[in-house]
């Protein structure tokens, strides 16, 4: 039986999918663990404002790695909130706005978006999912019920003294993204939504600052062990928290080197897929 683990789940394509709620035979095997003495805590990309308000109300998560490893709490203490440099951030919006780039900035309390921003990830996802798609269609609804919520923002609400953890951008072309690969990956990670032969969608947070520094965060602010860890992810976002945990359980959808770490696979999370892999688990361990 699964017992003293800390076990770290990244939300969208992973606890999440098309459908954006938790299948029930996954929050069943959720609830099961935590009442045998595990902790459970989302590890995503998303920034804390969005999570508390969405996942955080279906089930009550021990802490959070928020903001790709930007922001980290355990319970409802925030115990590291990182900030990208202003300066760091001068350099990046020039380069963005030389090259046509549209931004988003990822902050503890939600997102602040240029219209472009809003404009072009909304038709990258159109292009990638179908216009007239249930997805499409499900990703616009969510994104003005974000606004009303007061998670995400307009870029003329930000203000230099809201620290930024992470920033979003939707390239106009591709030339564009191959410039922007050249010219911040010796100071970000780069993870990309997506690429198509139009343009390319991702994001860029600090090489010292992942998911896997988050989660050593936690880990010594509870006295936990490395030892008695489990990762569940998707995207490249996840690789370094996969790449350090004990168990590694990765998408079948995920990409080729998110695979090549994992040691487990999860499938569909619209039909239960992490909660299947969590019944595998506590079987294998009982």
């Amino acid at each position: 039986m699964l017992k003293n683990k800390s076990m770290f789940f990244d939300l969208d394509g992973t606890l999440l999918g098309v459908s954006r709620k938790l299948h029930p035979e996954t929050e069943e095997e959720l609830r099961k663990a935590r009442e045998n003495g595990n902790k459970i805590y989302l590890c995503s990309g998303r920034p804390p404002k969005y999570l508390q308000t969405g996942i955080c109300r279906e089930f009550p998560f021990d802490g959070m790695v928020a903001c790709a490893g930007g922001c980290v709490l355990c319970g409802d203490d925030f115990i590291f909130e990182n900030a990208i440099p202003l300066s760091v951030i001068e350099d990046v919006l020039s380069f963005f706005r030389t090259c046509g780039i549209a931004w988003q900035f990822d902050t503890k309390d939600g997102t602040y978006s240029t219209p472009e921003m809003d404009r072009l990830f909304s038709e990258a996802i159109s292009r990638a999912v179908g216009t007239e798609s249930e997805q499409a269609e499900g990703f616009r609804k969510e994104q003005e019920h974000l606004y009303d919520l007061g998670v995400n923002h307009r870029m003329a609400d930000w203000t230099p003294d809201l620290k930024v953890q992470k920033i979003i951008f939707t390239t106009p072309d591709l030339a564009s993204y191959d410039a922007l690969c050249r010219q911040m990956s010796d100071r970000f990670v780069i993870n990309i939504f997506f690429k198509d032969e139009h343009n390319a969608a991702g994001e860029l947070f600090p090489l010292n600052c992942t998911k896997e520094q988050g989660i050593a965060r936690i880990l010594e602010h509870t006295g936990a062990s490395w030892e008695d860890t489990i990762g569940f992810g998707d995207s490249r976002n996840d690789l370094e928290m996969l790449q350090a945990v004990r168990i590694k359980v990765a998408a079948v959808y995920a990409p080729d080197e998110v695979r090549a770490a994992a040691d487990l696979f999860f499938e569909n999370p619209d039909q239960g897929g992490i909660g299947k892999v969590l019944r595998r688990l506590n079987s294998e361990m009982s």
